[in-house]
């Protein structure tokens, strides 16, 4: 049997859709990717404009929060794999008060191609 990652894909996004809640009112998340120019000891540190993304915030589980690697006041977000591939330091944009880090993307690929990103995050 073949995985029709495409379809998964799509019913996993419809489903953040159908569950996720803006945070705020009108408020649409946007993954802004980092990007660093020049090099030596100066680099410079910049982020994209953003690309719209669907996310629901979770929590993890107490038995996952380990004090070191994940911390209590991490935050999980689950984001559709239909847009940009998240990395480490790039941020989850909400509104200029709301932002989050990315410390640890994790795609969840049941056929090895993503059709959702796990999120470890923090403010």
């Amino acid at each position: 049997m073949t995985l029709d990652v495409a379809a998964i894909s799509a019913d996993v996004r419809a489903g953040l859709l159908e569950a996720g809640v803006p945070p705020e009112p009108g408020a649409t998340p946007l993954l802004k990717k980092k990007q660093v120019t020049g090099s030596g000891y100066n680099p410079t540190v910049t982020y994209s404009d953003g690309d719209d993304i669907v996310i629901v915030f979770s929590k993890f589980s107490d038995k996952r929060i380990d004090g070191s690697s994940i911390l209590e006041t991490d935050t999980r977000i689950l984001m559709d794999a239909t847009g940009p591939v998240p990395e480490i330091g790039d941020k989850i944009y909400i509104s200029d008060t709301e932002q989050y880090n990315i410390i640890n993307p994790k795609p969840i690929r049941p056929s090895g191609t993503a059709v959702l990103w796990e999120l470890q995050c923090r403010k």
